[in-house]
């Protein structure tokens, strides 16, 4: 299971939404203990219980729903953004004909570290990002308009 945590449900919802889209798989909404085993939902106050959405493999916790559309901006949708992110990645990694053992022998990352970030686990700092692009013989495209 790959494991993911957003702090607000519309954040979580919008990379089930994508999730669910690219896979096929529906999305599950649970309730899970503190160490990620499911249980029944009780309530929706979560003390030591986190909620998620499952989206076949993935899963995305949450922790409350957004009071204020302005809540908490810089948050907003960072799952999301870092599963895009690792699909476009993994692409131009796979474009080069490269393994995640030759990308890590161009930049120092340990595969492991670049596994993480084509899975959207971990963020990539904008120095890392040069360095892959650099790597992979990429241009560093950062904005991308919404249809």
């Amino acid at each position: 299971m790959v494991k993911f945590t957003e702090i607000y449900f519309d954040d979580a919802l919008h990379a089930a939404q994508f999730l669910s889209k690219r896979t096929g798989k529906e999305i599950i909404p649970v309730e899970m203990d503190s160490e990620g085993f499911p249980i029944p939902p009780q309530k929706e106050e979560f003390g030591e219980k986190t909620q998620a959405l499952i989206v076949g493999n993935y899963a995305i916790a949450f922790f409350r729903k957004r009071t204020s559309i302005d809540e908490d901006r810089k948050q907003r949708d960072r799952v999301l953004h870092r599963i895009k992110f690792g699909i476009k990645l993994k692409a131009a990694r796979e474009r080069a004909n490269m393994t995640l053992e030759d990308l890590s022998d161009y930049t120092d990352y340990k595969p492991k570290t670049l596994e993480n970030v084509e899975n959207g686990r971990f963020d990539a700092s904008l120095e890392m990002i040069s360095n892959l692009a650099d790597a992979l013989g990429c241009e560093i495209d950062f904005v991308e308009y919404k249809e």
